[in-house]
């Protein structure tokens, strides 16, 4: 089954190669606005954050519980926001590519794999 994503991307924030590389992951991508709300079906929130608004989109859902992959070439100036969220956070620059977006799945898939 794949896995449901929310791409959220900022104004000018390149998207078409993270699009592409999550899909050739079997997700199920749903691409919006970074001002927009993540749909609930969403199982993992992803934030193209270089954009306008993109930063923007990580700090507006700091309470959502859903895990959140920020992919910034830029993220110093904006590592604090990811503290102060309610559910997971991790982020990655754009060029960790497919393997880095397989790398994050498959520990979030983990988290939350039944522990006997």
């Amino acid at each position: 089954m794949p896995t449901r994503i929310a791409l959220l991307a900022g104004v000018g924030a390149p998207v078409e190669g993270l699009l592409a590389d999550l899909e050739s992951l079997d997700c199920e991508v749903t691409v919006t606005d970074a001002l927009a709300t993540p749909g609930e079906t969403a199982e993992v929130l992803v934030v193209a954050a270089d954009g306008e608004g993109g930063w923007y989109a990580v700090d507006r859902l700091r309470h959502d519980p859903r895990p959140l992959l920020v992919v910034s070439d830029e993220p110093r100036r904006r590592m604090m926001s990811l503290s102060a969220r309610a559910g997971q956070a991790m982020m990655i620059s754009g060029a960790g590519g497919p393997a880095a977006l397989q790398v994050a799945l498959s520990m979030w898939a983990g988290l939350e794999a039944p522990r006997d």
